[in-house]
């Protein structure tokens, strides 16, 4: 599982980040658990003000980095 959040995210408290990290923990789930500093809600959404370029990169990167062995790089461009 990768869940990418934005610092400053409205929906996921810190304390609620930690709580689901804990828990995939616990529960044997691989994940990768990403904070993106200084950054909001809908931060990955070019259409929105609360665009980020450089962390949607990078989570755009993940993503891709995660898919790759299920779909193959000819599948993801």
């Amino acid at each position: 599982m990768l869940f990418l959040v934005g610092e400053g995210d409205h929906l996921f408290t810190p304390g609620q980040r930690e709580q689901i990290a804990t828990e995939l923990d616990q529960a044997g789930v691989r994940h990768e658990l990403v904070v993106y500093p200084d950054t909001p809600h809908g931060f990955f959404c070019d259409e929105r003000d609360t665009y980020r370029a450089p962390a949607a990169a990078d989570a755009w990167s993940r993503m891709l980095r995660l898919l790759d062995p299920t779909l193959g790089p000819a599948n993801l461009t």
